[in-house]
């Protein structure tokens, strides 16, 4: 049986079937949102994409090196579909190409098939059919986005995919061990993962509830959400265990992304630290589950919370983390070469206590002389710092009612992170 599945006459086969399946799947889908929009009789029903697909495959097949019959078959089609888009024009004055533009990939789809890896193609179909399906969600989110987000976004990309590549990977000053090199990717690691969480809570879910609101904001900036959630519950009624789920959720989504920017920068660390931080993961959103489930089924609704209100591609918020980056370079060099392997442990600790983000980072960027292990430690006892600092902000800044749950979920993060490091520490 396998093979048969690997032969040139199966191959032919199940290429002819994927061209078939998938062109009638588009087409299905094409159909269906015209016939939403009122355009039922319009071009692009799934037999014409069917029968398009078909036609490429033979004409492809006849002559797969010359290509001539495979050409001469794409002029003729886009022949035929100019002229139906000018006659469409003139009596619809609709000027959407998308139907137009989808019949000439599904022309292309066989050959691709055939030629190219088979995961590879199967993606390709999927971002077709979903694109073929999300017209309307499309247009909802593009309505969404000010003019000032491109521009924002624009500079990003700029940063990052034309100066980043130009700029000096060397050190210019003796006493700071950073060079501008890693000083800009460090800010292109720590912005990307931020503002995909502020574009996912803004325009994907802008009226998402507590719960999600506490899951993204924890990914943007766990100390930042922990804070506004923990005030927002002095004023704003609700269901104390909705509170502390989202709270401890925010925390939990921070074991996540440092291990993101972990893994980014140090795989060896990352690998070593991976049981931890899955641990810490699991068990932050085990507390958090428990605490949602507990909060009663007939509690108000909460309002919307906003916890992301920064675009973290903003100047200043990039100047700031670089002045901390350097900061913390600095001082962790000094600390290394004055105290050893111990003042790095105490640092790490201490540093928890701020943004463990550009700690982390400058850590392994700067100090790859330092082994694992301590690397490991320093990142964990900064991630124990950090949460022992949400804690106090949790339980000091909540309302009465929310303490008590919110005392008993941090003190389980922290303990799980003290007994850790110490694991660390003994291996």
């Amino acid at each position: 049986m396998k093979e048969l599945l690997f032969t040139s006459e199966s191959k032919v086969i199940i290429d002819f079937i994927l061209s078939v399946i998938f062109a009638l799947l588009i087409g299905i889908e094409l159909n269906n949102r015209l016939q939403k929009e009122g355009r039922a009789n319009s071009f692009g029903t799934d037999r014409t994409l069917t029968f398009i697909s078909i036609l490429g495959y033979i004409l492809y097949t006849i002559s797969p090196t010359s290509l001539a019959p495979y050409l001469v078959g794409f002029s003729v089609l886009g022949i035929l579909l100019t002229s139906y888009y000018i006659l469409r024009v003139r009596a619809e004055s609709r000027y959407g190409m998308t139907a137009v533009i989808l019949a000439l990939l599904i022309y292309a789809l066989p050959v691709f098939i055939i030629t190219q890896p088979r995961w590879f193609s199967l993606l390709v179909i999927v971002i077709l059919m979903t694109l073929s399906e999300i017209k309307p969600q499309l247009k909802a989110f593009s309505t969404k986005i000010f003019g000032d987000e491109f521009l924002t976004l624009s500079k990003f990309i700029v940063i990052t995919g034309v100066i980043l590549p130009l700029v000096p990977d060397r050190e210019f000053v003796a006493f700071v061990p950073v060079s501008p090199h890693k000083l800009w990717l460090a800010i292109v690691v720590i912005s990307s993962i931020s503002y995909a969480s502020y574009v996912v809570r803004k325009y994907i879910f802008p009226n998402a509830g507590l719960m999600l609101s506490g899951i993204l904001g924890g990914l943007y900036s766990s100390t930042a959400t922990v804070f506004i959630l923990a005030r927002k519950s002095k004023v704003v009624a609700a269901d104390r265990y909705e509170y502390a789920a989202a709270i401890i959720a925010a925390n939990t989504m921070m074991f996540l992304r440092i291990w993101i920017i972990t893994l980014f920068f140090n795989q060896e660390v990352a690998e070593m630290t991976a049981p931890i931080f899955l641990a810490l993961f699991t068990i932050g959103a085990a507390i958090s589950l428990v605490f949602y489930r507990k909060k009663h089924l007939d509690s108000a609704p909460i309002p919307h919370v906003e916890v992301i209100d920064k675009n973290p591609l903003e100047l200043w918020v990039a100047l700031l983390f670089a002045l901390m980056y350097i900061v913390f370079s600095v001082v962790t060099s000094y600390t290394i070469s004055t105290f050893g392997g111990q003042g790095l442990h105490i640092l790490s600790y201490v540093v928890g206590f701020s943004d463990i983000n550009p700690f982390v980072i400058s850590l392994f960027q700067t100090h790859s002389a330092l082994t694992v292990s301590m690397l490991a430690i320093a990142t964990i006892n900064a991630v124990a710092g950090n949460t022992l600092l949400n804690g106090v902000y949790a339980t000091v800044m909540s309302s009465k009612d929310v303490k008590k749950p919110l005392m008993l979920g941090y003190g389980l993060l922290v303990a799980t992170l003290f007994i850790m490091s110490v694991i660390l520490f003994l291996l």
